[in-house]
């Protein structure tokens, strides 16, 4: 039997979680052509590489990108920092989601859109139904 899984039903749930804790009312599955310039923040969940099925579960890449509106042309640190702390209480479960152990996180990036950009890259496991 092959299973069926879904990326847009794997975004959607992760997208669900991270917007219970409140990092920010703009969260997205993908990073829009342009923004609002009363958005001073904003999130990306995505799934990056596809999903592998391993016969009794599935395994993905789950990348987070935090985007933070620079001050005065400079990345704003302090506002980024805020938004990974509270990324630290996302639920290890998120049926039928398994968060796997540490996230890696990728440095600061700007994205020459007057953002800067931080990654946190989740491995996750999901259950078969």
């Amino acid at each position: 039997m092959v299973n069926n899984f879904d990326i847009t039903d794997v975004e959607t749930k992760f997208t669900g979680a991270v917007r219970t804790l409140g990092i920010s009312s703009h969260v997205w599955n993908n990073r829009p052509k342009a923004t609002d310039d009363t958005i001073s923040d904003f999130v990306v969940v995505r799934v990056v590489g596809g999903i592998s099925d391993k016969a009794a579960f599935g395994s993905c890449r789950v990348l987070v990108t935090l985007f933070v509106r620079d001050v005065k042309e400079m990345k704003n640190s302090a506002k980024l920092s805020i938004m990974q702390k509270k990324l630290e209480s996302l639920p290890l479960w998120i049926e039928p989601l398994l968060v796997k152990g540490t996230p890696r996180i990728v440095g600061d990036t700007p994205d020459d859109f007057g953002f800067h950009a931080r990654t946190i890259n989740y491995k996750v496991f999901i259950k078969t139904t």
